[in-house]
């Protein structure tokens, strides 16, 4: 019996080498690292760009014209008047196989009387790594907004603050004028 095995094996073994003819395997003619295997990256959002009020949440949908074998991960940057504490960016990941992914950003809705604030975002890959898998010619330009203040600038702000030394609490209201 241990002889048969051995001959199952070395049969096996010689079919498979056999079977393989190498002069005639369909071999992808294409270099491995030329553009022509990379996705195009094209972004939308789902809010216009423009004016945005606070508490906003904008979905921008990464979509590849092509599926590749290795994930792609993408982050938000910003620039502008606003500051970090003003925005949540996101970050997403185009799974291997996969097409799309959604990456979200929330314009914080943080209550307090400000300007309007101009805010760019654009999208980036995350890493050397996942830009080498980018086509080159992908468009990754700026989506700009501006954040819109819930206060109406006609309002009368009164901003009452006990203890300023000790803490830093701060009451707001506002009293529009209605005649």
């Amino acid at each position: 019996m241990k002889n048969f095995k051995i001959l199952y094996i070395t049969l096996f073994t010689l079919a498979t080498f056999v079977a393989c003819d190498y002069e005639k395997a369909i071999v992808d003619s294409a270099d491995p690292g030329s553009i022509d295997n990379k996705p195009t990256v094209s972004i939308s959002s789902d809010v216009a760009q423009g004016a945005v009020d606070e508490g906003t949440v904008i979905n921008f949908t990464l979509q590849f014209d092509k599926q590749i074998q290795y994930g792609v991960g993408f982050h938000a940057v910003m620039s502008g008047s606003a500051g970090e504490a003003d925005v949540d960016l996101g970050s997403a990941r185009v799974l291997p196989f996969a097409n799309s992914a959604v990456l979200s950003v929330e314009i914080i809705d943080d209550l307090v009387p400000e300007l309007d604030e101009s805010l760019t975002i654009k999208i980036e890959p995350d890493s050397p790594a996942s830009a080498y898998y980018v086509h080159p010619n992908s468009n990754l330009s700026g989506f700009s907004y501006t954040i819109k203040s819930p206060v109406d600038p006609d309002d009368l702000i009164v901003a009452l603050e006990w203890d300023f030394d000790k803490s830093h609490d701060l009451d707001m209201f506002s009293i529009s004028a209605d005649y």
